[in-house]
């Protein structure tokens, strides 16, 4: 059996365009060739998952709650957006961003049907030119 290891799809589809406009993609030997040169993707800057939910803090609408400035649609608690692994029904899944509001995802609220299975901290913003 070959050996299991993860790879980044984006990089392997750039390299087999590549390859292929070179002339150098002919069979499917030639395709595993190149995805057995692929190097393992460093575990690090993937997401680390975690299951259940994130931990909430106060929203900006907190401070309203019990006096007359409280409005339907305001929230005590958000957990503020975060990485959702989700499977819809029929089994896809898919990462989207997400938040929970009073202790619910907030996808939910609007989506029936659909089940998270993780979540993550999002990554932080590219930082280069």
């Amino acid at each position: 059996m070959d050996e299991v290891k993860l790879i980044d799809s984006s990089e392997l589809k750039e390299t087999l365009n590549m390859e292929a406009a070179l002339g150098y993609i002919h069979t499917l030997q030639d395709v595993e060739r190149v995805i057995d040169a692929r190097p393992a993707a460093e575990l690090k800057s993937w997401p680390d998952w975690q299951h259940g939910k994130p931990p909430e803090h106060e929203s900006i609408f907190y401070k309203f709650k019990g006096t007359d400035k409280w409005r339907p649609g305001m929230f005590e608690m958000t957990s503020g957006e975060v990485l959702v692994t989700i499977e819809v029904p029929g089994g896809r899944r898919y990462v989207v961003t997400d938040c929970t509001i009073d202790g619910k995802w907030r996808g939910d609220l609007h989506t029936s049907g659909r089940k998270v299975l993780a979540w993550a901290k999002l990554p932080e913003p590219y930082g280069g030119n």
